[in-house]
């Protein structure tokens, strides 16, 4: 809902929300909040550049010790 309203500080507030969860639910679930990270930073670029170049960041950090062609092409996005 916040990204729909145009709502950066509640994308953010949510986003950071799911990540201090993210070992725990990697664990019992299977999921993360990396799937997210793109359209979390694409959502704040204007009102929080900094935070959206340090999420932006970690998904790049994230795909690229991955030797396969999708993860290079993740990174490469």
């Amino acid at each position: 809902m916040a990204f729909s309203a145009k709502r950066p500080d509640d994308v953010l507030h949510w986003y950071d929300k799911m990540s201090a969860g993210d070992k725990r639910a990697v664990a019992s679930w299977g999921r993360s909040t990396l799937p997210y990270a793109d359209r979390v930073a694409g959502a704040v670029t204007k009102s929080h550049p900094e935070r959206a170049l340090e999420i932006y960041r970690r998904g790049l950090d994230a795909h690229l010790p991955q030797a396969a062609v999708s993860a290079y092409e993740s990174s490469a996005a």
